[in-house]
């Protein structure tokens, strides 16, 4: 029996498995049978056992070149470096639904052994039926319609190989912390969605979700920035993000994320805000499935996409089947949603929450609207296209509203300050780092002579909010001192995010950076001759090939100057592949000069027989190394925040107070002895 038939086998018991543990814990849930939610429970844990039997026969059979293996054909060869044959997992339609399908599991396996609330005793159970349904589904896809373990009758004597493309180090990252990040966005919703349907709408489910939400966050906010250093290195354009319909795919539920995270908070704090957390919570995840059909239905054509598949029809009847399901259950439980107290002041940090939510939701159903209406206008016609002039143009005025917002939501009080002498301090202190933002501002625009008015008021509103996190982080550090990151007051928590928001800033600094001083030329360039760029030299020095694995490398010596002085010897190259991986044509691989005041990028764009002449693409991007230390400060805090046990016991002291203040309501008799 080939090794094949046992995966096959195994993801048909994944099905089954999946399957009855969400009938068992929706009808233990409505019957009352503790039995049957056990099971339930222990079927999820079996059907992540089955998951991970079938993916390790894909594993082995793509890392030992079984061609019989259509899927290993198909997307490996015996060239392949061992590590990108594990990537080829990822690397294709199929083998990335059966990834998809055992993230999912072993998510859903950390949340059913995990410790119920029991504030919520019936919340679990709800939250199991959602997150196995969902299994299910995947599942179904996975063993039903693109199954990784066809087996071919002939199987060819080495296999067509990898996308070179795809040979890359961020690319075998960016995948996985994408993924973890769209399916860690499952919990919050089926705890939302459980939260509705069996009424348990208080703000259990909130202290649940919103720390998952966060972590999701943190793993598609990674797999954004390893995707976007991606698309640097290896498509030789000198960008890092073209607004491509797959990339607004996973901006989409991100800023949706972002929104919930903060909104959460004030359920978590005050009991505000509850019904716009549960319509977010439910969005996110809607956006996640719509965002999987347009990278997997074949509808657009992108770099990142795969091919026509016959996925496309599933997703949309589960998209809207979700979507009505979601809809029902908050019209149903609406009234029930109310807030256990009103904001006290809009001119408070939850109203910057709900102002902060309104800016990061209309931008997200900006870009939103304009990844979906080309892809539908073609139903009707020729179809329209909306490209990068569109996305900048309708989202540079909310993100300067969201980078203001975000200053002013970390100096605003939670609740408005009655006292002259606090209030007259805390002005002081959101007037001081504004007007260091400002001056900041006034010096750059002296400097650059900037006079576009979008990055002026971009610059200015970065500046304002670098500034704002700074002096917060400062003031923490002396309130901090002595103490450490321990205290009654989640001080991770609020550590990592003064540290995500000076990271949000700093990458808003270096965007608007290396968009308005780029500066680009094309060159051909002979032997011995130079070109001149943003205070650079370049000398063409000749050109030379050598043999990488299942490629020719053609590439160029550079010298790189900066006035007089050589500062590096760069070697762009194209890559002409050979024998089987013919298919995949050339690639372009750059060569970058990094340093603190951006990178000297160049790529090879052709030559002359014999390499007398060669073309170039040459591009000096201002900042732009500074776009991966912000994220990774932002990405960083995060991680702290996550992480924050201080916060989580602070959350159960609230919780236990909240109870404890309820049963002190009860008038209980008086026991004999005065007990």
């Amino acid at each position: 029996m080939h090794p094949a038939v046992i995966g096959q086998g195994m993801l048909w018991l994944t099905l089954a498995a999946s399957a009855a543990a969400a009938i068992l814990s929706a009808a233990g849930l409505v019957r009352r049978r503790p039995p049957w939610l056990r099971a339930g429970r222990a079927l999820v844990v079996a059907a992540f056992g089955f998951a991970t039997v079938a993916s390790a026969v894909l594993v082995v059979a793509l890392l030992t070149d079984d061609f019989r293996v259509a899927y290993v054909a198909s997307r490996s060869a015996r060239a392949v470096p061992v590590l990108y044959k594990l990537g080829a997992w990822w690397g294709g339609q199929e083998g990335s639904l059966l990834l998809w399908l055992w993230l999912q599991l072993g998510v859903a396996a950390l949340v059913v052994t995990g410790r119920p609330d029991p504030e919520a005793p019936r919340l679990w159970p709800a939250a199991t039926a959602a997150l196995a349904a969902m299994a299910t589904f995947f599942a179904a896809l996975v063993a039903g319609v693109e199954s990784p373990f066809r087996l071919l009758p002939q199987p060819p004597a080495d296999g067509a190989g990898l996308n070179p493309l795809l040979q890359s180090p961020s690319m075998l990252l960016h995948p996985i912390a994408l993924y973890l990040g769209y399916i860690g966005m499952t919990v919050p919703f089926a705890f939302a969605l459980g939260a509705l349907a069996v009424d348990e709408t208080g703000d259990a489910w909130m202290r649940i979700a919103r720390r998952w939400a966060l972590g999701a966050w943190l793993f598609l906010g990674l797999g954004i920035v390893l995707g976007g250093e991606w698309a640097y290195k290896e498509l030789g354009w000198g960008g890092y993000w073209a607004w491509d319909p797959v990339e607004n795919a996973s901006l989409v539920p991100w800023l949706l994320a972002t929104a919930l995270v903060h909104s959460g908070l004030a359920q978590e704090r005050h009991g505000t805000l509850r019904r716009w957390n549960a319509v977010l919570a439910l969005a996110v995840f809607i956006t996640v499935l719509v965002g999987t059909f347009l990278t997997r239905s074949g509808v657009m054509a992108s770099v990142h996409a795969f091919a026509e598949s016959p996925t496309g029809p599933p997703f949309m009847v589960s998209i809207g089947l979700v979507t009505a399901l979601s809809i029902w259950l908050l019209a149903l439980r609406w009234d029930r949603l109310q807030d256990r107290q009103p904001i006290a002041s809009l001119a408070s940090r939850e109203g910057a929450f709900v102002a902060g939510n309104i800016v990061l939701s209309s931008l997200a159903f900006a870009v939103l609207f304009g990844t979906v209406v080309p892809i539908l206008s073609r139903l009707f016609g020729p179809g329209i296209t909306l490209q990068a002039p569109y996305f900048e143009r309708v989202s540079a005025p909310l993100w300067v509203l969201m980078l203001l917002l975000m200053a002013v939501g970390l100096v605003l009080p939670w609740r408005p300050q009655v006292n002259g002498a606090r209030r007259t301090a805390t002005w002081i202190r959101r007037l001081l780092p504004v007007g260091v933002g400002v001056l900041l501002f006034v010096a750059l625009l002296a400097v650059g002579g900037l006079r576009r008015p979008t990055l002026l008021t971009g610059f200015a509103a970065a500046f304002v909010a670098g500034a704002v996190a700074l002096a917060e982080l400062v003031r923490w550090v002396r309130g901090r001192r002595g103490r450490g990151l321990a205290g009654r007051d989640g001080a991770r928590s609020r550590l990592g995010g003064l540290l995500a928001h000076a990271g949000v800033a700093m990458v808003a600094v270096a965007v608007l950076a290396s968009t308005a001083f780029q500066a680009r030329t094309s060159l051909s360039l002979a032997v011995g001759q130079v070109g001149h760029l943003g205070g650079y030299t370049v000398r063409y020095e000749g050109l030379a090939s050598r043999r990488v694995p299942g490629a020719t490398e053609v590439y160029a010596r550079v010298g790189l100057f900066r006035g007089d002085r050589p500062i590096a010897s760069l070697e762009p190259a194209r890559r002409l592949y050979d024998d089987n991986m013919a298919q995949f044509g050339t690639t372009t691989e750059v060569a970058v000069y990094r340093h603190v005041e951006g990178d000297v990028y160049v790529a090879l764009a052709g030559w002359e027989e014999g390499g007398s002449r060669a073309a170039f693409e040459l591009y000096v991007n201002p900042l732009v190394n500074w776009i991966w230390v912000g994220s990774i400060l932002m990405l960083a805090g995060t991680a702290l925040a996550v992480g924050s046990r201080a916060e989580a016991r602070l959350v159960e002291r609230r919780a236990e107070a909240r109870l404890l203040e309820e049963v002190g309501r009860l008038r209980l008799p008086a026991t004999p002895g005065g007990r």
